[in-house]
């Protein structure tokens, strides 16, 4: 019976806009949309405010300070960590080849920019997104203008698009690419690279 409910598909409608804020507004139909989900403002504005709460705690000052004393580990370093780790690159390609195979894209045009600090994971970065892009670019209804950033590291999008998922097999291909061995090698390399921190 699980198995015979995962196979109905899901509709996501969604649009998103990152640049100096992030706005995005997600709406997930099943059963054939008798079954809608939607994050409503209030929900997005009680995430913000327990953000901020999380930042006014006692003791932020000091773990400032102390943070300014060392070197920053940037979110990016951890992206070129795992990203060197043997045959991790490939298996990515391949499992977003077969996720992206499994959707069903009504719509899709996105435009943006991508960064990081190091031009040359920049254009690794770039490669594996090209890669994708044209994987995706063979599908009608799709418009995708992203374009690298070698300067500095940034992260500017704005999209919208209506795909169509079945459960089942998102959920086989995801199972799949997080239980190969080069996914295990690049988790084990995240976790010696935080417990460096």
């Amino acid at each position: 019976m699980t198995l015979l409910v995962l196979a109905i598909p899901v509709t996501v409608t969604f649009s998103v806009q990152h640049g100096a804020t992030l706005t995005n507004e997600v709406i997930v139909a099943w059963f054939f949309g008798w079954l809608r989900y939607a994050p409503t403002k209030a929900d997005l504005t009680r995430g913000q405010k327990l953000t901020k709460k999380s930042q006014k705690k006692p003791g932020a000052k000091k773990q400032t300070e102390k943070v300014t004393e060392t070197p920053k580990r940037r979110p990016s370093d951890l992206v070129k960590t795992m990203l060197k780790t043997e045959g991790f690159v490939k298996r990515i390609i391949h499992f977003l080849q077969k996720l992206i195979g499994g959707v069903h894209l009504r719509t899709l045009h996105f435009k943006g920019r991508i960064g990081l600090h190091d031009p040359y994971d920049t254009g690794r970065l770039w490669g594996l997104a090209s890669a994708l892009t044209g994987i995706i670019h063979m599908k009608p209804r799709v418009l995708l203008q992203i374009e690298p950033d070698f300067n500095q590291a940034t992260f500017e999008i704005d999209g919208h698009g209506i795909i169509r998922i079945i459960p089942i097999q998102m959920i086989g291909i995801t199972t799949l690419f997080l239980l190969s061995p080069p996914t295990l090698r690049a988790a084990w390399a995240a976790i010696k690279w935080r417990r460096q921190a």
